[in-house]
């Protein structure tokens, strides 16, 4: 006697859904998929999402809200892009990451492990950021830099291959300008200290020595006072 084997029956197409052509996987019928884009058979794409050129989303990828992938883009394993999150070039999402908000992944840059892309951060280049990472506010990453462990990047500092720079505080002080030469040395006009001195003491020193105002005093004291908070709240940043 023949056994004739019972195909494994598919799961039922939820309504307003349809299964894409190219991989199997579930879109909703708001999003658009291009036929030449790969959604795989346990990813979705939904929302107002869109997914074109060569881009792939597969393992229980995600895609949704008026999130954009395109390109030779990849996003796989459970990572998500939503929001109006953009991800083009040959950029790859995977892992457990998320990039969300308005946050641009392009070029080759990776995002992965658990870390996290948001506001109107940007990755792009050649950069990885991964572990337990976070990249968010109007930061960038480039270059060949890489940002991981449970390091912070945000506001607007920016990480290039090994180094980071940040739009750093600064102040008029009556005929002084305070601002700071590196993120560790703090300036009022050409005299210069180390952040962890005691810069009360070090104004004191320089009212004398220039004859400041009361005024002065008092704003060069506020400004040293803001640094020193500034400073110890700075971006914390560790590469691969």
């Amino acid at each position: 006697m023949t056994q004739t084997k019972k195909r494994k029956k598919e799961p039922a197409v939820p309504e307003g859904w349809h299964r894409h052509a190219n991989g199997g996987g579930l879109v909703q019928d708001t999003a658009c998929v291009d036929a030449s884009a790969h959604v795989g058979p346990h990813a979705r794409v939904y929302g107002s999402a869109w997914v074109s050129g060569s881009a792939r989303v597969y393992g229980n990828a995600r895609v949704s809200g008026s999130a954009r992938v395109y390109g030779n883009a990849r996003v796989s394993g459970s990572a998500m892009v939503s929001g109006n999150a953009w991800v083009y070039g040959s950029a790859v999402v995977a892992g457990n990451a998320w990039v969300y908000g308005s946050a641009v992944v392009a070029g080759n840059a990776r995002v992965y492990g658990s870390a996290r892309v948001y506001g109107n951060a940007r990755v792009y280049g050649n950069a990885g950021v991964s572990g337990s990472a976070r990249v968010y506010g109007n930061a960038g990453v480039s270059d060949s830099a890489g940002v991981s462990g449970s390091a912070r990047v945000y506001g607007e500092a920016r990480v290039e291959d090994d180094e980071w720079s940040e739009t750093l505080p600064q102040m008029s002080i009556g005929r002084w300008h305070g601002h700071m030469r590196e993120v560790d040395v703090v300036a009022i006009g050409c005299q210069t200290s180390p952040v962890d001195a005691d810069l009360h003491a070090w104004i004191g020193r320089l009212a004398q020595q220039y004859e400041a105002t009361p005024a002065e005093i008092l704003a060069a004291r506020t400004f040293v006072d803001y640094v020193k908070v500034w400073r110890e709240t700075c971006v914390e940043v560790e590469y691969e």
